[in-house]
């Protein structure tokens, strides 16, 4: 059996239309997502409800949401977390926090994008008569790509809740690189689909303006982030590769992941 895979950081749902159109010419099996918003008013920018926009275009898919934090967005609260879409029915559905608790994110400043609360999603979902494990994170972020203590603790969590699974899957964006400690737990328990091809997994054309708005950012620091794989996809020895692919296209500041897999 093979299924379709996709993994994507949204972008906080500003190329919102654009991420819908290249899901649906994908067309995949499961999908999994990083920054959605769920707003649940109509009054709201279009941004702020995309976990609802999402669902409209993708009615056919079974849907895991795991808010991280909520924002105060002109008198409305507003979710932000993570997601999961999938054809196949969910059975059995869990959030860990590795770092942090759901809480308020109050400003957009440094400290609150150092500090934001961080989760792990997973689903089991039952397809013909196989189960299998899906799970989805958005990683601790900083201003670098190397192990933190706390990062540390993020691979030690999701290595624990990956280890001895079979048929697993395991995406999204870690805000780490591949060749750290933090990431070498996980791969004791997963192989790394894309291993060491990937050159970065942001799309720098939308990357650098937003990047160049903040002011604790440099231009050493834009060069680094063209050169910074975080986004990835790892899978049990147990499911077979049939192929693998970064789309180069303009919907956030991370390229998508896709891969179809033999389960």
């Amino acid at each position: 059996m093979k299924i379709k895979f996709v993994t994507l950081n949204v972008f906080n749902g500003n190329y919102l239309d654009q991420c819908a159109d290249f899901l649906k010419r994908e067309n995949p099996d499961i999908f999994v997502l990083q920054e959605v918003y769920d707003g649940g008013d109509t009054r709201l920018e279009t941004k702020y409800r995309s976990l609802e926009i999402l669902k409209n275009h993708f009615s056919s898919h079974h849907c895991y949401f795991s808010p991280e934090y909520f924002r105060a967005i002109k008198g409305r609260r507003i979710d932000s977390g993570n997601a999961i879409f999938t054809r196949s029915p969910i059975i059995k559905r869990q959030t860990d926090f590795f770092s942090g608790s759901y809480r308020e994110r109050t400003k957009e400043s440094f400290e609150e994008f150092l500090n934001s609360p961080r989760n792990l999603q997973q689903v089991q979902i039952k397809t013909e008569d196989t189960i299998i494990h899906i799970f989805n994170t958005h990683g601790i972020w900083g201003t670098h790509g190397r192990d933190t203590s706390d990062r540390i603790n993020m691979g030690e969590l999701i290595a624990e809740e990956v280890k001895g699974k079979e048929k697993a899957v395991l995406a999204g964006d870690f805000n780490i690189s591949t060749d750290t400690r933090t990431i070498g737990l996980i791969k004791r328990q997963l192989k790394n689909v894309f291993k060491d091809e990937l050159r970065s997994t942001f799309n720098m054309k939308i990357k650098t303006p937003f990047v160049k708005k903040l002011h604790f950012f440099n231009d050493g620091d834009i060069t680094s982030f063209s050169k910074a794989v975080v986004d990835m996809i790892f899978v049990s020895e147990d499911i077979k590769v049939v192929r693998h692919y970064q789309p180069k296209v303009d919907i956030s500041d991370h390229y998508p992941l896709a891969a179809t897999l033999e389960i």
